[in-house]
């Protein structure tokens, strides 16, 4: 099974890669804090061992509402955190409008949010469970300035600069790292890899 994709093998990407630094632009000068939710509980159902060491938060921001496209459904802490989640995701139209729009262009994305995991935190090695054909795709918002490693299937990337991208099969095992004092925010998303000659269900 393949691990890492070039995002530029999908033709359908291409909104997204050629407005890349406008979505990178816009996602950084209007996130806030307040959008970024602990969804531990995510990791707690794989193996029943705590996956997260440190912190690691996300947000959400697009989800295609069509049958099959509801690839998974969040866990939440509380009541409070999923009623946080709800109202930026429909607040987000507003709050990132470029954004929104060219993910609503590109019928493959299922998902979309961003995330970020403090310094000196790390994921555990897990693998991702998906009820459909899925790969991960993200972009870098703000790289940490120190090591910030992925390992997939013993193979490691570091991030390193705004506007990185990353694309793999999250079906297989990996680990993300940070060791340095800074943490590093991503845009992800979660898409339809249907077709790729590569890509095996």
């Amino acid at each position: 099974m393949r691990g890492f994709y070039d995002p530029n093998e999908f033709s359908y990407l291409a909104p997204i890669i050629n407005a890349k630094d406008l979505i990178v632009e816009e996602l950084n000068a209007c996130r806030n804090q307040d959008m970024f939710l602990d969804f531990l509980a995510d990791f707690k159902g794989n193996d029943a061992v705590e996956k997260v060491v440190g912190t690691w938060v996300t947000s959400q921001m697009y989800y295609r509402k069509a049958g099959s496209h509801k690839i998974h459904t969040p866990t939440w802490p509380d009541r409070n955190i999923k009623k946080k989640w709800i109202k930026y995701l429909r607040l987000a139209p507003n709050i990132f409008p470029t954004t929104f729009n060219i993910l609503k262009s590109v019928d493959e994305v299922y998902w979309a949010g961003m995330s970020k995991i403090q310094a000196n935190s790390e994921i555990k090695p897990h693998k991702h469970k998906f009820k459909v054909p899925t790969l991960t795709f993200q972009i870098c918002l703000s790289p940490s300035a120190g090591n910030c490693t992925l390992t997939l299937n013993n193979e490691k990337v570091e991030w390193g600069d705004i506007g990185q991208m990353m694309l793999f099969d999250g079906r297989l095992e990996h680990e993300l790292i940070n060791d340095s004092p800074d943490s590093r925010t991503i845009m992800h998303m979660e898409i339809d890899p249907t077709g790729h000659p590569d890509y095996k269900w």
